[in-house]
């Protein structure tokens, strides 16, 4: 008998339904899709209560003016959760510039800080 052909590789995987998960948007993306060229507008813009966090509501209602084009609901989800490190269901500024310097979601809590920590200005020199 015939050998069957081989098949391509990774046909075995895609067929037994094996695909690779695709984000509906990376930090890269996202980043270059805001509206205001300044990170910090944007991130003032969502917080509307003025208290530096952003609620998911808050970031839902922002989501069709901040970005060019809007944020597809599914984008919503997928970078308020990308966001969120700790899980309070809040995206608090280190989360948020965190990522946007990392350029990924879903980062951990210690490398958001860290990250934090390296962008932070230095303190002034104290008196003489």
């Amino acid at each position: 008998p015939l050998a069957a052909p081989a098949a391509a590789p990774g046909a075995a995987a895609a067929a037994a339904g094996d695909q690779q998960f695709s984000p509906p948007i990376t930090a890269v993306q996202f980043r270059s899709r805001l509206a205001t060229p300044a990170a910090e507008d944007a991130f003032a813009g969502m917080d509307t209560n003025k208290d530096s966090i952003v609620s998911l509501e808050e970031y839902r209602s922002h989501a069709s003016k901040a970005f060019n084009p809007p944020l597809t609901e599914k984008e919503v989800e997928y970078t308020f959760k990308g966001f969120d490190a700790d899980s309070d269901s809040n995206v608090s500024p280190t989360e948020y510039f965190g990522v946007l310097k990392l350029g990924h979601f879903f980062q951990t809590t210690q490398a958001l800080e860290a990250a934090q920590a390296v962008t932070a200005p230095a303190s002034p020199p104290g008196p003489p």
